[in-house]
């Protein structure tokens, strides 16, 4: 009695185990018994079948994902995941442990390959990481940056523009492009991406100083200019962006401009060694337009009054120069052509010997500090 218990419990087992396998395409089953053998290739051949076969069957499709990410055929393994995601979520987490897996490993390879400048490994396996996972953006950026320490802007660039696609908005990203774009002076593309930095954001302070400064480099001073007074308008009290602005205006002998602009600065300032001495260089070149435009009188009918009056804010220039130009050389002493630049400023009020002084200031420290970079 026992002996027949005994086999009608085998007969039972046996018939479950036929019933389970029965449930399940024989080429999922030939697939299962291929993996445990590590035999991928095999179970690939054999799961391509099952998924024209049994299409709406997930695990099929969640095994065919994995069988590709084995061979490194990622975006295949990505369509298959979704796919038996779709049909259902029971290799959900299976799923994200195993992008994860994998997206990591390739990442780090990357980032390895990358530090020893092996550049076309370190491309080879940043390019399988996107396609494992295109959305972990800010790892991507922080690849870029990587690039740029490297002094590799093109491939930061490369890098960029792809997370770009799907990530036309990101402002982040587009400013990081235009400010790369300028560095390698490409002006007119920097200014496309800042232009859509400000529609996205048109308060946005940085970029319109920016954007000013793209367009001072193109030779656009009427727009650099209007640019950077709605970038004051904006945000009158942004230091930063009005000293930009006064600093563009001197490069461009704005004189006037330029010292009214370092004013506001050290208004607020007072110890600003770069607004100060600016603005006491801006007098200097207040006072050499007066100088020049005496040259111009030569030759032509002007009254001894006008030249002198000239003559004279040429005078009130330098002196005006002068207070800046030393508070300047008060906080950094070691700045040779600043004693060049109060030396002329004397020399041009009266006191040349004072003037000459300072030249000669000027004339040892250049030696010393040649000679301490020898």
């Amino acid at each position: 009695m026992h002996f027949k218990s005994t086999s009608f419990l085998i007969l039972v087992s046996g018939a479950i185990v036929l019933l389970l396998t029965g449930c399940q395409p024989k080429e999922l089953t030939s697939a299962k018994t291929d993996i445990q053998n590590r035999n991928w290739r095999d179970a690939l051949q054999q799961l391509e079948a099952a998924v024209q076969k049994y299409p709406n069957n997930s695990e099929v499709h969640f095994l065919l994902g994995e069988a590709y990410a084995r061979i490194q055929r990622f975006r295949n393994m990505n369509r298959e995941f979704e796919s038996s995601l779709k049909l259902s979520n029971k290799f959900q987490q299976a799923i994200i442990n195993d992008r994860d897996k994998y997206w990591i490993d390739k990442y780090k390879l990357a980032t390895t390959s990358l530090h020893t400048h092996d550049f076309a490994n370190a491309d080879k396996a940043l390019n399988l990481a996107f396609a494992i996972d295109s959305t972990r953006t800010e790892a991507y950026k922080a690849f870029a940056a990587k690039y740029l320490n490297l002094e590799q802007p093109g491939k930061a660039l490369e890098l960029y523009e792809h997370l770009l696609q799907s990530n036309p908005q990101d402002i982040d990203l587009l400013t990081a492009i235009a400010k790369l774009h300028t560095t390698q002076r490409h002006y007119a593309e920097a200014i496309r991406l800042q232009k859509e930095i400000i529609r996205l954001e048109p308060d946005n302070v940085e970029v319109l100083a920016s954007l000013a400064l793209g367009y001072s480099a193109l030779g656009k001073t009427a727009q650099a200019n209007a640019t950077f007074e709605e970038a004051i308008r904006v945000n009158p009290n942004n230091l930063k962006v009005v000293a930009l602005y006064a600093e563009n205006c001197l490069q461009k002998q704005r004189f006037t401009k330029a010292i009214d602009l370092f004013q506001q600065v050290l208004q607020q300032e007072n110890d600003n060694s770069k607004a100060l001495s600016s603005t006491g260089i801006a007098y200097l070149g207040k006072a050499e337009e007066n100088r020049r435009s005496i040259q111009h009188m030569r030759g032509r009918k002007f009254s001894l009054e006008e030249i002198r009056r000239i003559k004279s804010e040429a005078i009130s220039y330098y002196q005006k120069a002068i207070p800046f130009i030393e508070e300047a050389l008060n906080q950094d002493p070691n700045q040779p052509e600043l004693l060049r630049n109060l030396g002329i400023a004397y020399i041009n009020t009266g006191s040349r010997e004072k003037g000459e002084t300072f030249f000669q200031k000027a004339e040892r420290l250049i030696i010393q500090q040649v000679e301490e970079r020898l």
